[in-house]
């Protein structure tokens, strides 16, 4: 069986003949979702681009795992925009704007003034950034609290008996994801203040 059954609104089926043959579509497996209709009627596609510019970075293969899980389970689509070569901003997210996605998440993705304006001529869809900081204020952020864990990291490593304390950081970005450095810092000076 190569055809779905459609049927037409008010048309003259009982809805147990309805019912039997639509079972029997499923079982031969006719019917499959047709995201395009759906996408048409509901005026939403449940596509999520997820937008990443570091696929080598292990931490953000974890999150990435993550964030198609949880799209997945609230029915959702995660469409990957690989921005990774920096150079084409403007093609990777006219196509999703082309799919018509329902909005953008930033996986730990540094936000330029260019991605930013190429992201805002999109369709008037929600932007979300993930593990990074913004000051954008109609960019909604989900990341932790890198000043409390820079100051429980601090204290972890105190209660450990470690005295001289070294930090690494990744490359300078106009994002605040120094706040865990400022919070160890912030940690350190007033433990040495109270001695």
């Amino acid at each position: 069986m190569d055809r779905i059954p459609r049927f037409t609104p008010g048309a003259s089926i009982s809805d147990k003949a309805r019912e039997q043959i639509l079972k029997i579509a499923v079982e031969l497996g006719a019917i499959a979702l047709n995201l395009l209709a759906r996408s048409l009627s509901q005026k939403k596609t449940h596509i999520i681009g997820v937008v990443i510019d570091e696929m080598k970075n292990p931490h953000s293969m974890l999150m990435l795992d993550m964030v198609t899980r949880q799209l997945q389970q609230r029915g959702y689509m995660a469409l990957l925009l690989n921005i990774g070569s920096g150079k084409n901003y403007s093609a990777v997210l006219t196509l999703a704007d082309q799919l018509q996605v329902d909005g953008l998440l930033f996986l730990g993705t540094v936000l330029t003034d260019e991605l930013i304006s190429v992201a805002r001529e999109m369709h008037q869809i929600p932007l979300v950034q993930v593990c990074r900081n913004n000051d954008e204020p109609d960019i909604d952020v989900v990341n932790v609290d890198g000043l409390r864990a820079g100051k429980q990291l601090g204290e972890l490593l105190l209660a450990q008996g470690y005295t001289r304390i070294g930090y690494m950081m990744g490359p300078e970005t106009s994002s605040h994801h120094t706040q865990r450095l400022e919070g160890l810092q912030s940690w350190h000076f007033s433990k040495e203040a109270l001695n």
